[in-house]
């Protein structure tokens, strides 16, 4: 995986993907992750995308039946004057009966102390369900743009299908990697996304007039964050997840200008800056501690001696549940928790038999609902074992021992490898044998998670 990777990265400095228009858009950036991930895809190193929703066509109907209907009642709603607005994250967790957004609930309270007005802007789960509490700040993502999106995917496809630039791309990818990553259909899709979101939220935001938008994710909104360029509103990134060089939403050797890219970023720590190439210069980072895991691992709680979580990912999951299947064969000593990637909580038991298999069989847990969250887990569990989630990450800052399987996308994992905080097993029998010996790796956490002290968020 990392090797086709860096040859994708040479393959975008040898051509200049960057510099190419389609419609006045630079459109390279709204397709990278989409193409690469494409062509992994078709090199077996991953499986098909973890955004696992149901496949009923009853079930599509309705969702996107909610969402036409939000998207009605926000064209009633008055669009308030603000100082700042948030994009906030779909996957919350639930927090004394309530659920919140982890990145953006301790933005939203400093928000307040300091007397800035702003509206967050609630992006639902999986595109239908909103689980934040409805209050005064909170207005929800839905518009109409989704028809414009629909409606124009179709009529500019042969447009694009005959564009010379896409065909020239589309050839040199096929020559070098053996699979174009569905290069004209993904162009397609995103073009006409980003002028839709550009079109509307432009008008939003002119009405709005905010001076900041922090956004969550800000790769899935490259409309927004060219036409917040435009107007002079400043874009910030906040972190979510792991930053890596296998990780081309931020990874950008040699690429200092990148269009659409936010003007800065909130990392959990000085590390995710030293360990990947943003086209970002350190006066536009923002160091913030991550103040949900710092109450997380200020409560008391006794470990779990005996318990195992394996946190899955969509794309690797299958393989996964080979590694314990063979494990739980090996010993029974352990309690045994499956952690589910939330995009899989509705689908598991449709597209994982052998783990209704593992449930029923051997009484391991599976985790498919936000009642407890994912580092209430990590507090209470002394072994953690995954591929590449951010949790592995987390779950050092929880002193857990994590363990690592020998599947595609560990490589960004391999720091963890390196110094010593993470085993990698390349099958089952190794992970059962690393279990028993303790990793001897030392790191100072607050270069992972800044943990207080001076904020250069104003420098």
């Amino acid at each position: 995986m990392k090797e086709v990777l860096n040859e994708f990265i040479n393959f975008e400095n040898e051509n200049k993907v960057f510099e190419y228009k389609i419609d006045d858009i630079y459109f390279w950036y709204l397709i990278r992750r989409r193409i690469s991930d494409n062509i992994l895809i078709s090199k077996k190193l991953i499986s098909t995308s973890d955004y696992t929703t149901g496949n009923n066509i009853v079930e599509k109907a309705l969702y996107f039946s909610k969402y036409l209907l939000n998207a009605f009642f926000n064209l009633f709603k008055k669009v308030p004057h603000v100082d700042e607005i948030i994009i906030n994250h779909p996957r919350k967790i639930i927090v004394d009966g309530k659920y919140i957004d982890i990145y953006t609930y301790y933005l939203e309270n400093d928000l307040r102390e300091k007397g800035i007005n702003f509206i967050t802007l609630d992006v639902p789960l999986n595109w239908h369900k909103h689980l934040l509490k409805k209050e005064k700040h909170i207005r929800y993502m839905e518009n109409f743009s989704i028809i414009k999106k629909i409606i124009f995917n179709k009529l500019n496809a042969k447009k694009i299908k005959q564009n010379e630039i896409l065909q020239k791309l589309s050839k040199q990818l096929i020559a070098k990697f053996g699979d174009d990553g569905n290069l004209i259909s993904v162009v397609n899709l995103e073009i006409q996304k980003f002028k839709a979101d550009y079109k509307y939220f432009k008008h939003f935001l002119k009405k709005a007039n905010p001076k900041k938008i922090s956004i969550v994710i800000s790769e899935v909104y490259p409309g927004i964050i060219a036409a917040a360029k435009e107007l002079g509103i400043e874009t910030v990134e906040i972190q979510h997840a792991v930053i890596t060089k296998e990780h081309l939403a931020y990874e950008y050797p040699n690429q200092k200008n990148i269009p659409y890219f936010p003007d800065k970023i909130r990392l959990f720590g000085e590390y995710w800056y030293d360990t990947v190439d943003l086209p970002l210069e350190k006066k536009d980072i923002v160091l913030t501690e991550n103040k949900f895991l710092t109450s997380k691992r200020n409560k008391k709680v006794s470990k779990k001696n005996n318990q195992i979580l394996f946190i899955t990912q969509g794309w690797v999951t299958k393989k996964m549940l080979i590694y314990i299947q063979k494990f739980i064969k090996k010993t029974s000593k352990y309690h045994i928790v499956v952690k589910l990637h939330p995009s899989e909580y509705e689908v598991w038991q449709k597209i994982y038999p052998e783990l209704v298999e593992l449930k029923e069989n051997f009484g391991i847990e599976v985790v498919d609902n936000f009642n407890k969250s994912i580092y209430d887990w990590l507090i209470e569990s002394k072994y953690v074992v995954g591929v590449s989630s951010t949790c592995l990450y987390e779950a050092l800052f929880f002193d857990c021992e994590v363990h690592l399987l020998n599947l595609p996308s560990v490589e960004i994992m391999s720091d963890l490898i390196d110094k010593k905080l993470a085993k990698l097993a390349n099958n089952a029998q190794e992970l059962a044998e690393n279990i028993k010996t303790k990793s001897k790796g030392k790191i100072d956490l607050n270069y992972i998670y800044f943990q207080g002290g001076k904020n250069n968020e104003n420098r």
